[in-house]
């Protein structure tokens, strides 16, 4: 992965969601104690198919408004809305979701 997952979830639809920062743990710290407001971290949401294990980007390094700049800390799904958090800003992102379907049984 070419991100830090912060936070994990049981999706539903037998997968899970992952949200975290892009940069390594370097550029975060820097980041963190930065006074330079242009400092942000770009977000990935990805799920992962509990069966197979194949990751699928929803949010690929991007930046969310009113996050703040250490990007997404935490996704989840209410209905077909993605939630995405953030300990750097308090407000909660709503995304239309692409909620992965459930795969059949024994795929």
């Amino acid at each position: 992965m070419d991100f830090l997952p912060d936070n994990i979830h049981w999706a539903g639809n037998n997968s899970i969601i992952a949200a975290g920062q892009g940069g390594s743990p370097g550029d975060h710290i820097k980041c963190i104690y930065s006074e330079d407001e242009s400092c942000k971290l770009l977000s990935t949401v990805i799920t992962v198919n509990a069966d197979t294990m194949e990751p699928t980007a929803v949010v690929e390094k991007s930046t969310f408004n009113g996050m703040g700049r250490l990007g997404a800390t935490g996704a989840l799904y209410v209905g077909q809305q993605l939630w995405v958090t953030s300990n750097g800003g308090q407000c909660v992102s709503i995304l239309p979701g692409n909620r992965p379907a459930r795969a059949p049984a024994g795929k």
